[in-house]
């Protein structure tokens, strides 16, 4: 502490000391043997006594062994923040077996789970389970998803014209439900020499014997140029609306059940037997839906309670005409 307080004095002293000399001081320009500052002190003066001198601090202990920890630990910060630089080819391989190890895994569990384990129809009456899968091509051990449901839904509908609606649903990993909806039929008709069943909208079904044509009503119709199983029945004379209307008008009737033959074969004689024992004549087939109503009306008269046969003349809405005839041959 003394030392420092003797170079303080030191310093005041000679500064005191060249202030009270600087008036001898003259300056001789010729000679230019001192210069002076703003302040009126020798340069020299001023550099050596400057007030601005810093002091050096003290350090603390342990100064070097701490700064050293803290380099060291900056080096390793940034070794661990440096990123390592892939080349392009690295980069391209590396996707390349990622792709790979991922289609990989796909296949193998595509392979062994997604195979077909069980396999269930439903609603099927006219056709069995087998005659179904057999013309769907499905089999228990393919592959979950290796077919189309809708080629499978069509190719039921071509082997099983009876079928109206299917509907083949998946459920991973290895069931599948056939729905199937059939078509009811409700005439019969002879084609080319084979039985079909049709229905009530004239589409064509699959042949059927006589003893199943017997619950059927049997329907006579204008020429046909086609008749394919799963198709509608298509008539050489073009659409022939009034076909179609009239069947239909039949098959929703309340007289449905009770009817035998629909003869269909002349637009303007239209003729329906009934109960085996009865002919509905409609002639025109317009408002045929209404003549079927009027005809179950006139039949629940006790006229027609016993074995009677009849003409039910129901040309003219307004006039129902009934003409009892024994002797009348019944299709």
């Amino acid at each position: 502490m003394s030392d420092h307080n003797e170079y303080y004095a030191e310093k005041m002293r000679r500064l005191l000391e060249a202030k009270e000399s600087r008036e001898s001081i003259k300056l001789d320009d010729s000679k230019g043997t001192a210069s002076k500052n703003s302040t009126g002190v020798p340069d020299e003066v001023e550099e050596d006594f400057s007030f601005e001198e810093k002091r050096e601090k003290p350090r603390p202990e342990n100064y070097e062994e701490k700064r050293a920890r803290v380099k060291e630990a900056e080096a390793r910060a940034r070794s661990d923040g440096k990123k390592k630089k892939y080349s392009r080819k690295e980069i391209i391989i590396s996707a390349l077996l990622v792709c790979a190890t991922v289609v990989l895994a796909i296949f193998c569990v595509y392979n062994l789970l997604f195979v077909v384990r069980s396999i269930t129809v439903e609603g099927n009456e006219r056709y069995t389970t087998e005659q179904i899968l057999a013309s769907a091509n499905i089999n228990v051990g393919d592959k979950l998803y290796s077919f189309s449901s809708r080629i499978a839904e069509d190719n039921i509908k071509m082997y099983c014209p009876n079928v109206k609606d299917i509907k083949v649903k998946r459920t991973p990993p290895g069931k599948i439900v056939v729905t199937v909806e059939e078509e009811e039929a409700y005439y019969w008709a002879d084609f080319y020499g084979e039985i079909r069943a049709m229905t009530k909208d004239l589409r064509v079904l699959g042949g059927i014997n006589q003893d199943d044509a017997a619950s059927l009503i049997k329907i006579k119709l204008p020429e046909v140029s086609r008749a394919v199983a799963g198709e509608t029945v298509v008539f050489k004379q073009g659409e022939c609306k009034y076909v179609f209307e009239v069947a239909l008008a039949a098959a929703d009737s309340a007289l449905v059940t009770r009817l035998g033959t629909v003869d269909l074969t002349n637009p303007n004689d239209v003729m329906i037997t009934c109960d085996g024992k009865y002919i509905l004549k409609l002639e025109e087939y317009k408002d045929s839906a209404a003549k079927l109503k009027i005809a179950s009306k006139v039949l629940e008269d006790e006229l027609f309670a016993n074995d009677n046969k009849a003409t039910i003349d129901l040309s003219e809405l307004s006039n129902t005409g009934v003409v009892i005839d024994n002797q009348l041959v019944i299709d």
